[in-house]
């Protein structure tokens, strides 16, 4: 994922929970929970390739409250304004429905403070081009098996309170086995 496109990400996340708190009733409290990433993943056996793919994932998840009552709802989060509006709202109003019909929570607490945070945490992770050659290069001559996961991490945070929290982050594991020609790894 490219700086834009996490700009873009954090910009319609921003959009998301202003057009939420225009858009709640009086008696309504929300909270938003952002998990996306943008990751490769590298698989490797006998040292080659043998299965690559990148993933490119979001999620949120909107938790609607009102008289002492709260539900849930999860749908994919893209980025893109018009698509992320019409399935928050329609979570929106399917939470408005089905609140009425919930038990009371008498242990339910409702989001309070104003914090806001932003962190990101960028490094400098291989790109896809050069990984594999990066990695194959120094195991040519070696039984070499592993798995390469690596990408960036976004977590976002709002509520009806005006609490807003914003964190990305580089993130990379290898986990290989080096085998000898009697079969010990």
């Amino acid at each position: 994922m490219k700086l834009e496109e996490l700009s873009t990400l954090e910009k319609t996340f921003n959009q998301l929970i202003e057009t939420l708190l225009n858009e709640k009733a009086e008696h309504e409290h929300f909270t938003v929970r952002l998990s996306s990433e943008s990751s490769q993943f590298t698989r490797f056996n006998s040292a080659k390739v043998r299965q690559t793919g990148c993933v490119d994932d979001g999620s949120i998840q909107l938790t609607l409250m009102a008289n002492q009552r709260s539900s849930s709802r999860q749908f994919p989060f893209t980025g893109n304004w018009e698509i992320d509006w019409e399935l928050a709202s329609t979570a929106l109003q399917e939470l408005r429905d089905e609140l009425p019909l919930l038990p009371i929570d008498p242990y339910l607490v409702l989001p309070s403070g104003n914090h806001s945070s932003r962190e990101i945490n960028t490094g400098k992770l291989l790109t896809p081009e050069i990984l594999v050659p990066s990695i194959l290069e120094t195991v040519t001559n070696l039984d070499f098996t592993g798995m390469y996961a690596g990408g960036i991490v976004v977590r976002g945070y709002g509520d009806s309170s005006g609490q807003k929290h914003w964190f990305v982050t580089d993130s990379f594991n290898l986990d290989y086995s080096l085998f000898m020609a009697s079969g010990q790894a």
